[in-house]
């Protein structure tokens, strides 16, 4: 059963990656990203670092060593000291109020839900997984090892299941294959991660309590902590994923993390009991070294020195904790990290952790450096933005356009050359929505097949015709990130788009476009070249290729018995081909051959 679920998630990444399928879904698709949820309000009051201990400079040092690292790429962050927000800050495109996918991080707070229902007495963490499910649910046979995974042991990544996200893309029946699926070792005897076991748990609040996850929580989590603005992804089945697919707020999870630090208390309400929070935030599970500083808890990661917890999320969406210094980070990435051994939380721990003590009564003002705080705060990242934004025109010219009726920002001329415009491109099958999101939402389009160009008075569009009927108008800023909304066969997405025109190092002119997904880790940057006699456009993904070798490094973690697979592969296939058609797929390039005529002049010089 289990080498024919791997031939089947191979068959599919050899459909996708070598073949250049459009059509390789192995179950039927639903539409689960259904809706944007609003951006959230600020709920923590905002303090001065010195009027709690620190120093503004030292969060400045902080986000220059953020923006300036090579393996760091942060979207937005939040740091309460106390219960207040001392630093926040977001990059170009992006707001840290607009809901973020968390990836593995919800698996913490599906962690709270089962401790909500311990409290409850509603469940008992020794009992066996099966018994909370119908036997019309689960397989006819159930091994022994299966029959001995308890809650417990789902808890702490430790029931052995084989069944894991790359095997979802391939199952309609999450809760069948899991209990159908083979145990690797007696359950509780090793570590591994595995986010099936967080589904499970999943199903098992809807099971014990009657109502799905996203119910359970809006009572219990939601409403007490007045979050307004998540959204949770479904099954098949229409049960919350649980280790994944939960949008939420940075502000939010603070409020999480402050409720956490307070030994489950917030506003004075009991949420959880403070033993489930010391049990939670415990260590349980020794991990490999190859997983950095932390071993496991309930959902969990807690430092190896005890000195903070995190709820972590692949490519850097972390909730961290420090209890020693009573601080909170929230942070939100596109890393080419896999686990939580990263650049970017070394440089929080550098300034953050237990190594800093910040002073027990706050400091003189230092306005110089508050200053500088803010500046850094408000051009967060702006020095790693990959197109070259135009400057404002000046206040009195753009009142002066206004006066005469033209355009307060006038489009660069070069968007006349391009008004009207369409090029057709070859079979292929990329899309505008990143290959990861494609993949793990199983939304294949038929792949982009012709892209133009439309000015409408002082704005201007690049549509994205993807077949059947698939067309994605993208307005791109030539000042600053245009926001709008993409809905993708049923599935809704913030974008926010901005645009330059440049030239290559052979003098071909070229249109750069920074597609930012606000809620998501990726994003799209796009390259149109306008040669002598084609027309390439060139899609690039970030975090891309290079996040694979952060993958194949992070699967001993997964999966102890990644080796295996490996060879499985070999067997198979030429691996070092495969991967050469994996790079290729997030960063693809389409080309339209035109005739000369056909070809927008667009002269060298400055964009105007």
């Amino acid at each position: 059963m289990e080498l024919f679920r791997q031939k089947k998630t191979l068959d599919l990444v050899h459909d996708f990656f070598v073949r250049g399928k459009n059509d390789v879904a192995r179950v039927s698709y639903y539409p689960s990203k259904t809706v944007c949820p609003a951006p959230a309000s600020d709920y923590f009051p905002r303090a001065t670092p010195e009027s709690r201990g620190l120093r503004s400079a030292h969060l400045s040092a902080m986000l220059s060593e953020l923006e300036h690292s090579n393996r760091t790429n942060v979207h937005s962050l939040t740091v309460l000291v106390d219960g207040a927000v001392v630093c926040e800050a977001s990059a170009p495109g992006y707001d840290r109020r607009v809901p973020h996918q968390s990836h593995s991080l919800c698996k913490s707070i599906v962690g709270l839900a089962i401790g909500m229902l311990a409290d409850e007495r509603m469940l008992d963490l020794d009992t066996p997984a099966f018994r909370f499910f119908p036997a019309t649910a689960l397989p006819s046979r159930l091994s022994g090892k299966t029959k001995a995974i308890t809650v417990h042991h789902l808890l702490t990544m430790s029931s052995g299941v084989s069944f894991a996200e790359t095997g979802a893309v391939t199952s309609e029946d999450w809760v069948r294959s899991f209990f159908s699926s083979d145990v690797r070792f007696d359950p509780g005897s090793e570590f591994s991660y595995n986010s099936m076991n967080t589904y499970i748990l999943s199903a098992i609040v809807r099971e014990v309590s009657g109502e799905g996850l996203t119910e359970f929580l809006r009572t219990r989590l939601f409403e007490p902590l007045h979050i307004e603005q998540y959204f949770f992804e479904v099954c098949p089945r229409g049960i919350e994923k649980g280790g994944w697919g939960l949008y939420i707020a940075q502000e939010d999870l603070a409020k999480i993390g402050m409720t956490c630090l307070d030994g489950g208390v917030f506003e004075g309400k009991r949420i959880v009991s403070e033993r489930w929070i010391r049990e939670a935030f415990s260590c349980h599970k020794i991990t490999p070294k190859d997983a950095g500083d932390y071993n496991y808890a309930y959902q969990t990661w807690c430092a190896r020195d005890k000195s903070s917890y995190l709820f972590n999320g692949m490519l850097g969406q972390d909730l961290w904790v420090c209890p020693g210094n009573r601080t909170v980070v929230v942070i939100n990435a596109g890393n080419n990290e896999f686990f939580q051994q990263s650049a970017m939380l070394s440089i929080i721990h550098k300034y953050l952790g237990a190594g800093f003590t910040r002073a027990s009564s706050p400091l003189p003002r230092d306005k110089k450096s508050m200053r500088k705080l803010h500046l850094a705060e408000e051009s967060f990242f702006c020095s790693r933005a990959w197109v070259e934004l135009l400057a404002e025109p000046k206040p009195l010219v753009r009142l002066w356009r206004r006066l005469i009726g033209r355009a307060e920002r006038p489009l660069p001329v070069l968007c006349d050359k391009l008004d009207g415009k369409c090029f057709t491109f070859s079979r292929n099958n990329s899309g505008i929505l990143p290959v990861f999101t494609r993949l793990m939402q199983n939304n294949h389009t038929a792949g982009i097949r012709a892209v133009s160009f439309e000015k409408r008075n002082d704005r201007f569009f690049v549509s994205f015709d993807e077949g059947e009927g698939e067309i994605y108008p993208v307005e791109v800023g030539f000042y600053g990130y245009v926001p709008a909304t993409l809905c993708v066969r049923g599935e809704h997405y913030r974008i926010s788009s901005a645009a330059a025109f440049a030239t290559d190092e052979d003098g071909h002119r070229l249109l750069k476009m920074d597609i930012v997904f606000p809620e998501l880790s990726h994003t799209r940057r796009i390259k149109i070249f306008f040669d002598h006699e084609q027309v390439r456009l060139s899609l690039r993904e970030v975090p891309g290729k290079e996040v694979l070798s952060a993958l194949f490094s992070s699967l001993p973690i997964t999966y102890p018995r990644a080796k295996g697979i490996m060879i499985f592969v070999r067997e198979r296939l030429n691996l070092d081909y495969l991967l050469l058609k994996i790079y290729d797929k997030f960063e693809p390039t389409l080309l339209c051959p035109i005739e000369a005529e056909n070809l927008p002049s667009l002269p060298e010089g400055e964009q105007e």
